[in-house]
């Protein structure tokens, strides 16, 4: 049996449909086509060199080892700089706790500009840390995380207890509990009792160990109080256990010591010299009757 043929009709309507498909895979070839050739638009300009990026403000951040909070951050604003370092700046105070939630010390400033990830840190502006009683001041220290240090050459003060002073060098470092003075440094040491008897101490470099309350004066040391003045090429020093005074001073290398007279005495002052000069009484300075 022959198949039979499909009406004019039905024959017209699967060309016509056949038509359309060609027309409509055309039209989308064409269209893709198009989307091909157009050029890709230009790329976003890179960000101006000087241009701050990240910026954050109103900035509070805590740092937490083992669940127990070890530093609290604060500033105004925090933001990359064009150099690639962070920027914590305008009030920006930072203070470290130690494992019985106390803080251990506290360090306020304009500025901190640090690289991402480094422990070493740039304090800028009114810098003021405090670590216990020492107290430094200046306006730029680093600060070395890892060692616990703080340290400036661009001049800074300091004060510990009954102690003050100044130098073009400055460090102070933590676990040792150790103050270091370099360039060129004045020390005065105050009495607590009322009395006028500061000492002043001075030379090129000091390193004093707070726990041991023992230093080393290297280079022009000269100690000043009352009545009498000491000199000489190095100086070991003992502090007495409130540090209002020295329990000791060892002068090495040309060493020399002078004295005024004690008032109302009608006596006269003198002068010592000697290669070293040790045991140095200064509550018999004090008293004016002059022992070595």
């Amino acid at each position: 049996m022959s198949a039979q043929r499909a009406s004019a009709p039905a024959r017209f309507a699967v060309v016509l449909s056949a038509i359309v498909l060609v027309a409509v895979a055309a039209a989308v070839a064409v269209r893709l086509a198009g989307r091909r050739e157009a050029p890709a638009p230009p790329a976003a300009a890179p960000p101006p060199e000087d241009r701050v990026v990240d910026l954050k403000e109103r900035v509070r951040h805590e740092e937490y080892e083992a669940g127990r909070l070890v530093a609290e951050i604060r500033g105004d604003t925090f933001a990359l700089g064009p150099d690639g370092r962070n920027h914590l700046a305008g009030s920006v105070e930072v203070t470290y706790y130690g494992r019985d939630g106390a803080a251990t010390s506290r360090l306020t400033a304009g500025e901190i500009v640090y690289a991402p990830g480094a422990q070493r840190f740039t304090v800028l502006g009114g810098v003021r840390v405090e670590a216990g009683d020492v107290v430094l001041e200046g306006d730029s220290f680093e600060y070395d995380k890892a060692a616990g240090l703080f340290e400036t050459v661009k001049s800074g003060r300091f004060a510990s207890g009954t102690f003050t002073g100044e130098a073009p060098e400055v460090s102070y470092r933590e676990s040792a509990d150790e103050i270091r003075l370099g360039g060129g440094f004045r020390v005065e040491i105050a009495a607590k009792d009322g009395i006028d008897r500061t000492l002043a101490l001075s030379g090129d470099t000091l390193v004093f160990g707070r726990r041991e309350r023992r230093g080393r004066v290297t280079g022009r040391a000269r100690l000043a109080g009352a009545g009498y003045k000491v000199a000489g090429s190095a100086l070991s020093i003992v502090a007495s256990p409130d540090g209002s005074s020295l329990e000791s001073a060892v002068f090495e290398g040309a060493a020399m010591i002078a004295f005024a007279a004690r008032r109302g005495t009608g006596g006269r002052g003198g002068e010592i010299r000697a290669d070293r000069i040790a045991r140095f009484d200064i509550g018999a300075i004090f008293d004016g009757e002059h022992r070595c």
